[in-house]
């Protein structure tokens, strides 16, 4: 009778870790998007490896690369994976701090900015107006379209009179090395004092296809952090002046 006990327990366990697992499989923002290609513009500290082609979904001679919005885990990063591939990008740091090969790039929340044409008008949108959460510190609520607003640090206008929205982005130079533009409240309420103070990345979306990503150096003394991650602990190796320029296309 134990045995029978036993088994009908294990099999309602099993029934519940299977409802569980279902539940948060399902859970989902909607389709990532893959049919995404980016530029690098030249005459910046971060460089194209010299290939003209462009960072573009795809695989060629058993090389793969993979940029895409995460939509479907819901955190509308833009990520940038060249682990499998040949490609590369050089990352120059200024006064002999060295050349680093970067391989992968996380953009946070790309996806969701909304298009910011318009210049100043575009300060007056609901995303950019909406108060502060008092409980996170963060602009809650919801944009036109109905996706999640998650505007964290605010919007701004260059003095060429186009708009952006700040966000930060993460990128891996090879074995333990990170170059850091911020971090966000959202994903980290706790914060990371080691990047504290340093610049945003804008981001411009000017139409439905294209957006610039550019570190929002104009606002920060401090430009970006280097990390040194061990485990699981982050070792500032300084502050550096790195300013960069992607253009990113959705193409087909």
């Amino acid at each position: 009778m134990k045995k029978v006990y036993i088994f009908a327990i294990t099999i309602a366990i099993c029934a519940i870790f299977s409802i569980t697992a279902f539940a948060q499989k399902t859970a989902s923002c909607g389709p990532d998007v893959t049919n995404l290609s980016m530029t690098v513009d030249p005459g910046y500290a971060i460089t194209s490896d010299g290939n003209t082609a462009p960072y573009a979904t795809g695989k060629t001679n058993g090389d793969t690369i993979t940029a895409m919005f995460q939509v479907d885990n819901c955190s509308q990063d833009f990520t940038l994976n060249l682990n499998f591939s040949k490609r590369f990008m050089n990352v120059n740091f200024p006064s002999g701090g060295g050349s680093y090969r970067a391989k992968f790039y996380n953009f946070d929340r790309v996806a969701s900015v909304p298009v910011t044409a318009g210049g100043t008008a575009f300060l007056e949108s609901v995303f950019c107006t909406a108060a502060p959460d008092p409980q996170g510190g963060f602009i809650v609520g919801k944009n036109a379209d109905g996706t999640y607003r998650d505007n964290y640090a605010g919007c701004g206008v260059d003095s060429s009179g186009n708009a952006y929205v700040r966000r930060n982005v993460g990128i891996n130079l090879g074995g333990n090395f990170r170059l850091r533009y911020q971090f966000s409240p959202i994903d980290s309420p706790g914060g990371n004092l080691i990047v504290a103070g340093s610049s945003y990345i804008r981001v411009y979306h000017p139409d439905a296809n294209t957006w610039v990503l550019t570190p929002d150096i104009a606002t920060s003394s401090l430009g970006t952090k280097m990390e040194y991650v061990n485990n699981s602990a982050f070792i500032s190796l300084g502050n550096y002046m790195m300013p960069f320029s992607f253009t990113l296309r959705k193409v087909g």
